[in-house]
């Protein structure tokens, strides 16, 4: 056998071995004798019952089948939904949804000839005027704006029949009318201060050249407590508005720079308030006034008051005979004004100074933790109101309240508290019963007047709500007009953000200032004086209403005529 059948082998044999098949025996010892090892057996189990014990004999069990009943489910009787109307959503411009009339696509393309006027593009606003007037053939404003935009172009041929066709159907929206001055003339005096209309021919100019002013803030730079090198000055001046030459002309020159600048309505006084001085320096405890006569330029009165406020001007009455301010005392109203001390821990007082006689005819309110934002007089001289914010401690926010005296007796007339609060610091505009409150607004938050009726102390309503109403502002001699220095965009999509910052442009957003003239009865803008870029300084109506007389920040004077009342 050889070496690899033998292993062979002995694989086999493993292999029966593991699976029980063979049984390997060893060949028996004969050296010692084998004992048979004895091997119990297993005994068989012993029931405790012959019962227990099974028999071969029994049937296997037979288990009947469970028979299950079928569940019988009834039937759900639903009841019937009634069916929900559609939800129609609200649609996004329903002026698309519904067929336009040809006047609002008149309006449209009117606007948009408004935009390209504003920004000096004739050619293209007199087409988008003459779809315009094609849509709307009686559009007053359509023919008013074109006729203006053949002028600027220079084609003067077609002036003179828009014109007259705008003056044949006027009464259709003026709200948009742009009006252009009739005439404008240089006087060479910047900035102006206050215009007088004299008579219908002439016009008194004042104006003030402030050293030791910031031009940008308005404010007095720090070195400005003593006296500058070259002193300020303060000039007025006669002009003729037919022939646009000076007649008259006076200047005075000043130590310090004044704080503003006031004149009888009649034009037959000139005056100043400023802080008094020793000669060198200012004296911040102290307020002066001091006035001139028109004609001779000679000094008529002066006298020294309380510290002048820093945010209120004074105010004349329509007669030129009074004069109230508002002055500044001490917190226990004894002693001096301390150094640092606010205005609003200061004890607030209106005065009433009578001019020819140079005597303090009545003092008003005097009350401390209180700021008198603005002083007037109504047209006649009978009323006079103060608008005036009281400041809440616990959230550092004021409220505003209109007070109205009587002059003859200096009894309180009315009180007009403002649910809405008002920013910054808003200016009191009186005629009759009407009282107008200018709100410039301030950052996001736009600008508004606020007509109040002082027999019933209430709010009437807000008008101009979407502009950007600012100083200078006034009523017409027969009170049915409100005239404001108006800021407005000519950026499509720049929408009422055009009063941000006061007028600047941190947003590439091109403004343009002109006079927006308001119809009181209606709330609606009657005209819009504009000549880009001039900015009013000041205006004043004539006597009759029927124009307005601009002084502007190029030194030069605009004349505008204003539509008829309707």
């Amino acid at each position: 056998m050889t070496r690899r059948s033998a292993v062979a082998l002995a694989g086999i044999l493993l292999l029966l071995v593991a699976l029980g098949q063979y049984e390997i025996r060893r060949p028996p010892d004969t050296s010692v004798s084998a004992t048979p090892i004895a091997i119990p057996s297993i005994p068989t189990p012993r029931y405790a019952s012959a019962s227990l014990v099974p028999s071969p004999a029994t049937k296997p069990v037979v288990r009947k089948p469970v028979v299950r009943k079928p569940v019988v489910r009834k039937p759900v009787v639903r009841k019937p939904v009634a069916k929900r109307p559609p939800v129609t959503k609200p649609w996004l411009f329903p002026a698309l949804k519904q067929p336009v009339s040809r006047e609002n696509q008149a309006v449209f393309e009117f606007k948009r000839g408004v935009s390209y006027s504003d920004r000096e593009n004739w050619e293209v606003a007199i087409v988008y005027y003459t779809e315009a007037i094609r849509l709307n053939p009686r559009y007053a404003a359509a023919y008013h704006n074109r006729g203006v935009a053949y002028r600027e172009k220079g084609d003067t041929a077609k002036v003179a029949s828009d014109f007259a066709k705008a003056e044949e159907f006027k009464g259709l929206p003026a709200e948009h009318i742009v009006i252009s001055p009739e005439k404008t003339f240089s006087t060479g005096s910047v900035p102006f201060q206050i215009i007088c209309v004299l008579d219908e021919d002439s016009i008194l100019v004042v104006s003030t050249h402030r050293v030791g002013i910031d031009a940008a803030t308005g404010k007095k730079t720090p070195d400005a407590t003593k006296r500058p090198s070259k002193p300020s000055r303060l000039e007025w001046s006669k002009w003729s508005l037919r022939t646009g030459r000076q007649l008259h002309k006076v200047t005075k020159p000043l130590p310090f720079p004044p704080r503003d600048v006031m004149a009888s309505p009649d034009g037959s006084w000139i005056g100043i308030y400023r802080d008094s001085n020793n000669g060198e320096e200012e004296t911040t405890g102290t307020g002066m006034v001091t006035i001139w006569n028109t004609d001779s330029g000679r000094e008529i009165a002066t006298w020294k008051t309380q510290r002048l406020s820093e945010f209120c001007h004074i105010t004349v009455s329509p007669s030129g005979k009074r004069i109230a301010l508002v002055a500044m005392g001490p917190p226990s109203g004894e002693g001096a004004i301390p150094e640092f001390a606010l205005e609003e821990d200061l004890t607030s007082s209106i005065q009433v100074w009578h001019v020819q006689e140079q005597r303090l005819e009545e003092t008003l309110l005097a009350k401390q933790g209180v700021l008198v934002s603005s002083l007037a007089f109504d047209h006649d001289g009978q009323h006079l109101s103060a608008l005036i914010a009281e400041f809440d401690e616990r959230n550092d926010k004021a409220g505003y309240t209109a007070v109205v005296w009587r002059t003859h007796d200096w009894k309180q007339a009315a009180k007009i508290e403002f649910a809405k609060r008002f920013t910054w610091f808003p200016t009191i505009h009186h005629f009759g019963p009407e009282v107008v409150v200018l709100d410039e607004g301030f950052i996001f938050r736009a600008g508004r007047l606020v007509l109040t009726d002082t027999r019933s102390e209430k709010t009437t309503r807000t008008l101009a709500s979407n502009e950007a109403p600012r100083l200078p502002a006034g009523f017409s001699p027969d009170g049915r007009r409100f005239a404001f220095r108006n800021i407005r965009s000519t950026t499509p999509g720049s929408g009422s953000l055009i009063g941000l910052f006061w007028g600047a442009n941190p947003f590439g957003v091109k403004n343009v200032n002109e006079i927006a003239v308001l119809d009181i009865k209606s709330g609606a803008i009657v005209a819009r004086l504009r000549e880009p870029p001039f900015v009013p300084g000041t205006f004043a109506f004539t006597k009759d209403g029927r124009q307005i007389i601009s002084g502007s920040s190029d030194g030069s004077i605009r004349i505008w005529k204003l539509p008829p009342p309707r």
